[in-house]
């Protein structure tokens, strides 16, 4: 193989699985759990899970902003497509419906 060969297969191989991040809280959160239930610790359970906890929430931080920018987006590009015209009647539905609204 050529290094130019081998340069290709390195860029299409990504890294992709949980990293070193992902099995430090999935070792720990194991470990925390083996220790609650052999009673070596008596800690809530909500601890015991912490490292989980953490690093979840610390990907879903990494990824909200993207998700925001693409509902942003999104919604923009409905808004401009249909319209206000369906909040209209919506709020005169309910006009109707309630009494005291009008």
């Amino acid at each position: 193989m050529t290094d130019d060969e081998n340069k290709s297969r390195e860029s299409r191989t990504g890294s992709a699985g949980i990293g070193f991040l992902g099995l430090l809280a999935a070792g720990l959160t194991i470990l925390f759990v083996y220790l609650k239930l052999t009673h070596q610790i008596d800690w809530a359970w909500w601890k015991v899970f912490l490292p989980a906890i953490i690093y979840f929430f610390g990907g879903l931080c990494c990824c909200c902003p993207v998700l925001i920018i693409i509902g942003l987006i999104a919604g923009t590009a409905v808004l401009a497509t249909v319209g206000l015209g369906w909040l209209k009647n919506l709020v005169d539905w309910i006009k109707e419906k309630v009494p005291g609204m009008k």
